[in-house]
Parts: structure tokens; sequence; C-alpha cells
């Protein structure tokens, strides 16, 4: 459920992002629009890089009961601020 709103979150900043770029992008003047161009090319990377973040959160479920983990770690205190890590 988590997941799923973090996921919906960074949908809503992408909007809001794309928002932002088309409004740079409407203005006129050559230098200000070619800066305005970057900003708007680097803000559309952001929202491609949260999008596909956002689908990799989203993907996520639960491990099933009855199904083998990939690996168990054992943590073992050995002397203070020491410890002995196993699989």
């Amino acid at each position: 459920m988590l997941l799923n709103f973090i996921g919906a979150l960074l949908l809503g900043l992408g909007l809001a992002i794309i928002w932002i770029v088309y409004r740079l992008l409407r203005k006129e003047d050559w230098f200000r629009g070619w800066l305005r161009g970057n900003l708007a090319l680097l803000l559309l990377a952001i929202v491609f890089t949260m999008a596909f973040g956002a689908m990799d959160v989203m993907s996520y479920t639960p491990l099933k009961p009855g199904v083998l983990p990939v690996a168990e770690i054992d943590i073992r205190a050995v002397d203070e601020q020491v410890y002995e890590l196993s699989m």
C-alpha cells in the first residue's frame, strides 16, 4: 500500500514537472529560451528517471509463505561493536 502511494506521489510530481516544462517552453527570447530548453530537457530526464523508479517500487511484492528466501544472514555479536555475519 505504501509503495503504491510512493509511486502515485512520484507520478504526481512528474506531472507537475511536465507542466513546469510546458510553461518554460512557451515563452519567447532566444538566450532565455535556450536556457529554458536545457532546463526543460533536464527536468524531463528527471521525470523519466522518477517514472522508472516509480514503476520499480510499485512492482515490489512481499515474499509469499512457503517460498524459500534467496539468502538468510545470521548476525552474531563477537565483541563490543564487532559482529560476525554468516550466510
